[in-house]
């Protein structure tokens, strides 16, 4: 099992503003968590500061938290039924940092045991350095013996960029490679060396996420994660990357099909692929998104999209959202438009830039998106759904949705956050368009709570989605 740790931007910058105020003194302080238990990935969500009072802690270069502080700390998180984390800081120090005697001996031997005793989850450390990189490890229990330490592979901060702070241990630094040679002209050797050593999930291996693996896999990615439950079928031959006709006529595995054209693809030399015949809105499906910094959601129904929107706030992972809205009648083109977003903390969901229409949620799941007697009850009132899509614009969603990808993940063009970015095929104009989440939005107020806070998933682990 792997461990990381995230948090958002907003949780970021409140940190470094009281831990490195006085870059002189060491500082410290407890931080509320919840986890979110991917397939192979533990993550650690921080929430909320828990903040000590001046007669709390002594400050003598070193920093020493007092009872009382870990007391009231430890009662607060209880009652909260989260995990508790310790953060403190090696103000002189750079990058990821190992663990003092010290150190290990107060979180290992003093206080681990007895977080879990109250809160029934492992004590997780934290050291910010004078850099303001971050490092983290966590105490697992074990019976009738001391909690064993687990280094993370990672921390990640989640909001107009994503920041990643690999364990240089179990994540070293890679050189590019020479097949990268353009790619990293463009932004350097440092962040293609984080591009490599980041795992990437496309849920919906269709038209257009076919298409987004294979520019990842040209961009160096180190891992992709591709899920769909769906096989490929004939009318998909003229919409999918790599497909041929005998995929079609063997009914195989679209996610198959999209992982072996990656390989062909791949810049990475470690480079790897995984095909997963899953749906997200199943509870396996749902566990391996969790494994992921980043997703793509390439899907075109309400309630995937809704569990992926849910995603992005309560487990800290970014999601890149496109759609395709194309209607013609009799080979005149009624309206015709694309568009491509990230959402996540820090940013307007996907409910209130309405990218999917709540009020059909339920009719996805209780299958009525695919009954063809209600959707001809549809198309008398001209309501049934677009599905209208060619090659030329899926591709066009898959190149609008890699853009996103990389402002999201190198910031080059230092936005962070372009907006929903919008084709209209008439005007052929891409314009941004910038929103702020409704004041009572329900998902803007699950940011970090994980597992404590899960969506609405299938019951049927083979349900037809």
């Amino acid at each position: 099992m792997e461990f990381s740790v995230a948090m958002s931007e907003t949780l970021e910058n409140n940190l470094l503003e009281f831990l490195l105020k006085d870059k002189t003194e060491e500082e410290a302080c407890f931080v509320l968590w919840y986890p979110a238990k991917g397939s192979k990935r533990f993550n650690v969500l921080l929430k909320e500061m828990i903040l000590p009072s001046e007669d709390e802690r002594v400050k003598h270069g070193n920093i020493s938290i007092l009872p009382n502080f870990f007391d009231r700390a430890k009662e607060y998180v209880r009652s909260k039924r989260g995990g508790l984390a310790l953060i403190h800081t090696h103000p002189l120090s750079v990058g990821w940092q190992d663990l003092s005697g010290p150190d290990l001996h107060y979180e290992r031997d003093v206080m681990a045991q007895e977080v879990f005793g109250v809160t029934g989850l492992p004590l997780v450390g934290l050291t910010l350095s004078g850099n303001q990189a971050w490092s983290a490890r966590i105490y697992r229990r074990r019976a009738k013996k001391r909690p064993v330490l687990s280094w993370c592979i990672s921390v990640r901060v989640v909001g107009k960029q994503l920041k990643t702070y690999y364990n240089p241990k179990l994540k070293p630094k890679q050189c590019p490679s020479d097949e990268m040679l353009r790619t990293t002209s463009v932004w350097g050797d440092d962040i293609q060396s984080d591009l490599m050593r980041m795992r990437v999930g496309i849920i919906g291996a269709g038209s257009v996420g076919s298409a987004v693996v294979e520019i990842l896999s040209r961009m160096g990615i180190g891992e992709i994660y591709v899920m769909d439950y769906d096989k490929v079928e004939i009318h998909n031959l003229d919409r999918l990357v790599s497909a041929k006709q005998s995929d079609a006529k063997y009914s195989r595995s679209k996610s198959k099909i999209a992982c072996r054209n990656a390989y062909k693809a791949k810049t990475n030399p470690d480079f790897r692929c995984k095909p997963h015949v899953l749906s997200i809105v199943e509870e396996d499906g749902y566990r391996v998104a969790l494994n992921c910094d980043v997703l793509f959601s390439c899907v075109d129904r309400p309630w995937p999209r809704q569990v992926l929107n849910h995603i992005s706030y309560a487990s800290l992972i970014p999601v890149i959202n496109g759609g395709v809205s194309f209607k013609t009648d009799h080979g005149r083109l009624i309206h015709g438009v694309f568009r491509a977003e990230t959402v996540g903390p820090e940013r307007v969901c996907m409910n209130c830039l309405g990218s999917y229409d709540a009020g059909e949620i339920q009719l996805d799941r209780e299958g009525k998106l695919d009954d063809p007697q209600y959707i001809s009850e549809l198309k008398k009132t001209g309501q049934e759904p677009s599905r209208q899509n060619i090659m030329p614009f899926s591709i066009s969603l898959a190149g609008l949705e890699s853009i996103q990808f990389v402002e999201l993940v190198t910031r080059i063009g230092r936005k962070g956050d372009l907006g929903q970015q919008t084709y209209d095929y008439y005007s052929g104009e891409i314009l941004p368009v910038y929103k702020e989440c409704h004041p009572e939005c329900e998902y803007s107020k699950t940011v970090a709570e994980g597992d404590a806070n899960m969506p609405y998933l299938a019951d049927d682990p083979h349900i037809d989605k």
